[in-house]
């Protein structure tokens, strides 16, 4: 094992509220390229807005990839940005094939729910990565209840709900894609998985909390206080984010 990639999961790791998780996912993708010494570096669904600036990338001295299932996404990505079209859950090897083992370190954020096979979206990330690569995905845990119910309810009802929340979240803005949560848990179960899958090295940092009943006069005290009891015991089956660290 990497003492030093090791060491640099054990300090995110000391941290278990989602606002953490939330300010501090790009420093810590940040804080493990730079611990790994990464230089080829790939954002699974970047689309058209990666995470990182052309100031960003040209000071760490990266080649920054932007990946997304859609072209008309990656059409509007900064002309900096290096771009690839495929769909990270493909169970066709050969859709993924041009980019085997060209980069040091895959990230994605708030992805992972929306691939309908977590065994074929980290198989295919396994073949992106060099020998030693590392991936850290930021994603959402079921059995947190709003994730549930997106679960649960039907696409054509959550897309309208979302809308008139947020206005700009439209085919033609930004669009909602459908959340399977395929894999979208923290447990030794998933973590063999991914093992068998080929990956060395597989960590799991569970969060507690969300935002979702903060408008909720009593619900929303009562939530906080029920995620104080699970986050100080560290009960992972009631964790709403995660951050899983895998390494070839």
């Amino acid at each position: 094992m990497d003492r030093n990639i090791s060491t640099a999961v054990a300090e995110i790791a000391k941290h278990r509220d989602r606002t953490w998780a939330w300010a501090n996912f790009l420093p810590s993708v940040r804080s493990l390229i730079e611990t790994s010494g990464a230089k080829s570096v790939i954002e699974i669904g970047g689309g058209r807005g990666p995470s990182f600036s052309q100031n960003e990338v040209e000071r760490f001295g990266l080649s920054y990839t932007s990946n997304d299932i859609s072209a008309r996404e990656l059409s509007k990505a900064p002309a900096w940005v290096g771009k690839a079209h495929f769909d990270v859950q493909s169970p066709d090897p050969a859709t993924i094939a041009p980019y085997a083992g060209q980069f040091d370190f895959a990230f994605s954020k708030m992805v992972m729910e929306h691939v309908e096979s977590y065994e074929r979206a980290y198989a295919n990330i396994h073949m992106l990565l060099k020998s030693g690569g590392i991936s850290i995905a930021f994603h959402p845990v079921l059995y947190a209840l709003p994730f549930v119910l997106n679960r649960m309810v039907p696409e054509f009802a959550s897309s309208a709900l979302l809308t008139k929340v947020f206005p700009d979240r439209t085919d033609d803005g930004y669009p909602k894609f459908p959340a399977w949560y395929s894999g979208c848990y923290v447990s030794p179960a998933i973590q063999n998985r991914l093992r068998e899958i080929g990956f060395t090295n597989v960590w799991q940092v569970p969060f507690y909390g969300h935002k979702y009943y903060k408008k909720i006069p009593g619900l929303w005290q009562a939530h906080q206080a029920a995620t104080g009891f699970f986050r100080d015991r560290n009960m992972t089956k009631m964790a709403s984010f995660a951050f899983t660290i895998v390494q070839k």
